[in-house]
């Protein structure tokens, strides 16, 4: 696996509480399973928020160790701002029985995405 380091940074950096990631490779994508534990049940103190898969296509990771540093750098400013914006419409909440996992939503992150 290509180093990943960069993108989790940028993942521990936008998500507003201590994450918990999972981290795979799959078919030369990398994917990232967050999540985080709410504190908002005192009936459940150990529910978790929905699971976001963040999905960074292969196209960016060929792309990006190819690159000069300074259009990695812009490329990863792109992601934060982009996860930023995803986060403000994201509801981490969640009516999930403690029996069943919790749901998951898919982010998908493109090349095209990252470009200015």
């Amino acid at each position: 696996m290509k180093n990943t380091q960069c993108y989790l940074e940028i993942i521990r950096a936008v998500i507003p509480a201590e994450p918990i990631i999972v981290e795979y490779q799959q078919s030369g994508d990398y994917g990232f399973n967050v999540s985080w534990k709410l504190n908002s049940d005192p009936n459940r103190l150990s529910k978790k928020s929905k699971e976001i898969h963040i999905l960074i296509t292969s196209d960016v990771v060929d792309e990006f160790e190819d690159h000069p540093k300074k259009w990695q750098e812009s490329v990863l400013d792109k992601l934060e701002e982009l996860l930023n914006e995803r986060l403000e419409g994201f509801d981490p909440e969640h009516d999930a029985p403690v029996t069943s996992p919790p749901p998951v939503e898919e982010w998908i992150i493109t090349l095209d995405m990252l470009m200015d």
